[in-house]
């Protein structure tokens, strides 16, 4: 016997979600790019100025690095989403999650994850929520998502005061 439940909310996720979380957790990803665009630049100007090359070469070498990291940042932002999505066909299914003192049953059914998961609190590492889902993220780095439109406002409220008490990380943001 699980003792009492606290609260059980179902829900349903879909691709936008997906693309959501991914662009959130891809976030940390863009900003090496964007430290290694800058530690090139750095030696580009270090070599430019200690006359290792000519003026030309130096807007070539920038040019050329500038249209790396873009090519790059746009492929994760846009285009990766899209080829998991495809290639996994894992998103539109629906997940009930029942939440204990101790522990939280989530039961999933969908197109490529069908089953029950018994889990404790201290396997989860962290919490975000947005304005449109909480997200709940796995020591392992497996994630579930619980979309806001299936749920009240009293229930988001309780959510929020579980998640605090029980996660060890729990941050929000506005987007």
């Amino acid at each position: 016997m699980e003792g009492e439940r606290l609260i059980r909310i179902a829900t349903e996720i879909d691709y936008e979600d997906f693309v959501v979380f991914y662009k959130f957790t891809t976030l940390p990803k863009i900003k090496l790019y964007l430290t290694v665009f800058t530690l090139v630049l750095v030696f580009l100007i270090l070599c430019l100025l200690n006359n290792v090359f000519s003026n030309y070469i130096f807007f070539v070498s920038l040019m050329i690095e500038i249209l790396i990291i873009f090519i790059l940042i746009i492929n994760d932002l846009f285009f990766k989403p899209k080829k998991i999505y495809e290639k996994y066909k894992i998103f539109v299914y629906n997940v009930v999650f029942s939440f204990y003192k101790d522990n939280i049953i989530i039961e999933t059914k969908g197109t490529s994850s069908k089953g029950v998961y018994k889990l404790d609190y201290s396997q989860f590492k962290l919490v975000y929520e947005t304005n449109k889902s909480f997200y709940i993220i796995k020591n392992d780095g497996n994630w579930y998502i619980i979309n806001k439109k299936y749920i009240h406002n009293r229930q988001i409220c309780f959510l929020r005061q579980l998640f605090v008490k029980k996660f060890s990380t729990y941050k929000k943001h506005n987007f």
